[in-house]
């Protein structure tokens, strides 16, 4: 699972990942062994794509303080303490773990695993990290019109894009960055009138649907990019795999439960925040 973003990955630590594996294996109705939990998500790439999440959150804090004279420094640190205890990527990548081993069963993990494992998928995945970087970005952003116009890379691309729900899971994650940063920017010049995130979820999904496409052509330009180096025979076997009952199954899985994990981090770090803004004003 990628969004094929173009910030520099940092994966989350070992210890994190372990604890995932603990959680998971003291599951009751266990059906997904925990080590095959652990490494579906690493080769995914969920791991490291969660792991930039809390960054993500505090850069848009850090918007909000520039682009806000009432914000005072205070306030600032107060919202970035909440982020540090509420946007933890273990807590969310546990709720994917969680939603694979309540929907999913070994042999269909195993069964994606075999491809992820096999040379073409790591060649493909390791492509897909290299094209991530910001200096891939800016190269994207350059030549745009040049990729889109590779129709028949273009056409593999947006089948992808598709298949992997990408341009969805790009707006679900900004949606919630979006909440947290604006309610924080909202309740600036009066913290005791503190705003509830989930307030504005309405109007921020009615703006971000304003930009779905543009969304949508700067993810395919991406991935056209990430496979320039990918024979099309390759990719006819990557869309294959992207098709099969296991991996679309898996993908609608982590779908949803990334998006139940982005929700409750969101609803935590008000929490947290409101908490210690009331600390603040006593």
């Amino acid at each position: 699972m990628r969004t094929f973003c173009t910030s520099l990955k940092k994966p989350i630590s070992l210890l994190s990942i372990l604890s995932i594996a603990l959680l998971a294996s003291s599951i009751a109705t266990a059906k997904v062994a925990p080590e095959s939990i652990v490494e579906i998500l690493k080769l995914s790439g969920l791991t490291t794509q969660v792991g930039e999440y809390p960054r993500h959150f505090k850069a848009g804090f850090d918007d909000a303080l520039k682009n806000n004279s009432d914000m005072s420094e205070e306030l600032h640190k107060a919202f970035v303490s909440a982020a540090d205890t509420a946007f933890k990527s273990s807590d969310i990548l546990f709720e994917v773990a969680v939603g694979i081993n309540q929907n999913m069963e070994e042999e269909e993990i195993q069964e994606i695993l075999s491809w992820y494992r096999s040379d073409l998928g790591k060649r493909i995945t390791q492509e897909e990290e290299l094209a991530s970087t910001p200096e891939a970005h800016q190269i994207i952003q350059r030549e745009m019109t040049t990729l889109l116009n590779d129709f028949e890379r273009a056409g593999f691309a947006r089948s992808i894009e598709k298949l992997f729900n990408a341009t969805e899971l790009s707006l679900q994650i900004q949606e919630n960055i979006a909440l947290a940063s604006l309610s924080a920017a909202t309740s600036a010049s009066d913290p005791q009138d503190w705003i509830d995130p989930e307030q504005l979820r309405p109007q921020i999904r009615a703006d971000l649907e304003k930009t779905r496409e543009a969304t949508k052509e700067n993810i395919v330009a991406s991935l056209i990019y990430s496979h320039r180096n990918i024979g099309l025979r390759e990719l006819i076997k990557y869309e294959m795999f992207l098709t099969e009952d296991a991996t679309v199954k898996f993908h609608q899985t982590t779908f949803r439960t990334l998006g139940e994990g982005l929700e409750k981090a969101v609803n935590r770090w008000a929490a947290e925040a409101q908490s210690l803004l009331q600390r603040i004003e006593t």
